[in-house]
């Protein structure tokens, strides 16, 4: 019999991107679901099967979640059991262990570049509709095909490196260091860290809050 532990609704996002999530337990065993609100999500859900089964990462251990199709615009994935990095980085700056976080934001750098398909950043019609426009960012090593919403939280530390919540990924190039401003920017704890700290993480990224001025509604809404 199907337990459900957690349900979401994405009711604020635009109708082709509506979803629900839950997280459910069978059998003993547990799953996350995803399924489309409407007939114009179906699309969107849907591809995260394709996604699955094409990563573009390409350092050791690190793995995106399976995806399976159970019905058109219905998804399913394992519940991965770990430690889900934001928390990590948050035990670390609690504790003051800066070693830690620098060591934890330089995985993460890893992480987000060591993918496949890198170019040279011009930006785009499709990039332009969902981030506006960033002329700073030209010429910046990018790459398609990618995971936009590459946050702490959405990566857990188990057996390999699992990275969740994949379905933000388009094919249209985006700059690295975008993801990696953005993944520190909607990080809260790594957000309130003293100033001194905040500039070496910021060098450790090899990025600059001045270079990179997103803009708060594009990069928590799409």
């Amino acid at each position: 019999m199907k337990k459900i532990i957690f349900s979401k609704s994405s009711i604020e996002r635009k109708d082709e991107y509506k979803i629900i999530t839950r997280i459910y337990e069978e059998d003993g065993k547990k799953f996350v679901e995803k399924c489309a609100q409407n007939a114009k999500a179906v699309e969107h859900v849907g591809r995260m099967v394709k996604i699955s089964e094409n990563s573009p990462y390409l350092m050791d251990g690190v793995k995106l979640v399976p995806c399976t199709s159970l019905a058109p615009g219905r998804v399913v994935f394992p519940y991965i059991e770990g430690v889900r990095f934001d928390k990590k980085i948050d035990e670390h700056v609690k504790q003051k262990q800066w070693d830690e976080v620098w060591k934890d934001v330089s995985l993460l750098k890893d992480i987000i570049f060591q993918v496949e398909g890198k170019a040279e950043f011009k930006s785009t019609p499709e990039f332009e509709r969902i981030f506006g426009k960033y002329p700073q960012l030209e010429g910046y090593e990018a790459a398609a095909s990618v995971n936009l919403d590459m946050v702490a939280a959405n990566i857990i530390l188990a057996d390999s490196i699992y990275v969740l919540d994949y379905e933000w990924n388009f094919e249209f190039l985006v700059p690295l260091k975008f993801i990696l401003y953005r993944s520190i920017f909607l990080n809260g704890t790594l957000n309130v860290i003293p100033q001194e700290k905040r500039e070496k993480l910021m060098q450790i990224a090899e990025i600059t809050e001045e270079g990179f001025l997103l803009d708060e509604d594009s990069s928590r809404k799409w």
